[in-house]
């Protein structure tokens, strides 16, 4: 946007005195929308077509810009500008649920990113030793376009290697991509829980008839594998297990005293 000192003639602004340009070929004029306020008091210049990307422009008012009695500016104003050629960047990756076999990973970006460029094409998950196939995921772009989260659609396998890969498909909204890919690895777990202590010990003599079972593990354990069971020369012992929020602790409660002078397993 210009803003004139004075009304400017209506008839004195085409594209023979607003042209905008690359400063490396003055010579070739790229076609322009003139706006002329209602006042005549300022005017608007938009390209008709999008610029190039990392593009140096020049666009010129020339003397023949005149008031209404001919008075031309003194000299041809000009103004610079230059399109954005600078391509984003990852500025931080984390995961989230990482001991699930869903886990959930978060790219931050060092600008706003178009959402077109994020797609299955552009956001890859593979195995290590087979990154062909790429496997289903879903993407979450935020409202402001500055982080995306990949989660897979189902689950990972236990004890294997990925890489979750954002191709220099992925672009900033005038095309500037990712410059190289980035990678983020990811391994499921593959390591068994075990068992770091529990009570009553095994072997111990006069146990409280009303006594509950204390398992600890040294990583979370899935709830839905809890299944456990006491028994004794008379039977099984029902009772109620209960794990912890974190996952670590695991409490067995009988539901009636145990028998008197009999072993439990």
């Amino acid at each position: 946007t210009f803003k004139f000192s004075e009304t400017v003639a209506a008839s004195s602004v085409n594209a023979s005195t607003v042209v905008l340009t690359t400063t490396t070929d003055t010579g070739t004029a790229i076609p322009v929308a003139l706006a002329l306020a209602g006042d005549r008091l300022s005017l608007v210049v938009t390209p008709l077509s999008n610029l190039v990307k990392a593009t140096s422009y020049v666009l010129s008012l020339t003397p023949g810009v005149t008031d209404d009695v001919g008075n031309g500016l003194v000299a041809a104003y000009q103004y610079n500008l230059s399109t954005d050629g600078t391509p984003p960047t990852v500025t931080s990756s984390t995961i989230a649920n990482s001991q699930s076999l869903k886990p959930s990973v978060t790219f931050k970006f060092s600008e706003t990113v178009a959402a077109s460029s994020v797609n299955a094409s552009t956001v890859v998950l593979t195995t290590t030793t087979d990154t062909a196939t790429a496997i289903p995921v879903a993407l979450a772009l935020a409202g402001d376009r500055l982080s995306l989260v990949v989660t897979p659609l189902s689950n990972l396998v236990k004890a294997t290697s990925y890489v979750l890969s954002l191709t220099p498909g992925v672009t900033d909204d005038v095309g500037n991509g990712l410059v190289t890919a980035y990678q983020f690895n990811v391994s499921t777990d593959g390591t068994p829980p075990t068992l770091t202590s529990y009570s009553p010990a095994g072997g111990s003599q006069n146990v409280p008839i009303d006594t509950t079972i204390k398992f600890v593990f040294n990583e979370p354990i899935d709830p839905v594998s809890v299944n456990l069971k006491l028994t004794s020369s008379a039977g099984e012992a029902p009772g109620s297990s209960a794990l912890s929020s974190a996952g670590l602790t695991l409490l067995f409660t009988p539901f009636s005293p145990l028998e008197i002078g009999s072993s439990h397993v």
